[in-house]
């Protein structure tokens, strides 16, 4: 591994792989400065390691939400409030796919998903994301040219049909 101009030998790439379940600061750290998993790393050179990590991080955030812009000036979508047939209403974006009309919550509920409904009936279309590795407004971007493009996917995304 190597961290700016230093090379570490890794003993444990298994260890190092599990990090991505790893649920606090402090069991990345300790994991990192093991030396049955990483030979020789100090916690400057973790130092190195999280400082670029946030400075990534903060720029991929960003640049998902230049994309998502992007994305509503190019679908021509914006945050609203639409009523549904139940007497409930949502916030996000309307969209309109080849299958069916949808409504896309724009705000992340507690449980981490973007909502998707059939529009307006309100029923909720679950779609369930491949990839966790997404910053910022990536998994809203994802889910509004998946919608647009319905048709193209809904071998895939079974509940799309």
């Amino acid at each position: 591994m190597k961290v700016d101009n230093r090379l570490f030998k890794l003993k444990d790439t298994a260890k190092l792989i599990n990090l991505a379940e790893a649920k606090t600061l402090m069991d990345i750290i300790n994991v990192l400065l093991n030396p049955a998993v990483i030979d020789g790393i100090t916690i400057d050179d973790i130092t190195v390691i999280i400082d670029g990590a946030q400075k990534d991080y903060t720029t991929a955030v960003q640049k998902s939400e230049q994309l998502l812009r992007e994305a509503e000036k190019l679908f021509k979508i914006s945050v609203e409030k639409y009523p549904l047939s139940d007497g409930s209403i949502k916030e996000g974006y309307l969209i309109k796919g080849h299958l069916r009309t949808y409504l896309l919550e724009a705000k992340e509920a507690k449980d981490g998903r973007n909502g998707v409904y059939e529009y307006p009936s309100g029923r909720y279309i679950c779609i369930v994301d491949k990839s966790n590795n997404q910053a910022g407004k990536d998994k809203l971007i994802n889910r509004i040219f998946a919608l647009h493009n319905d048709e193209l996917i809904a071998q895939e995304v079974n509940t799309l049909r």
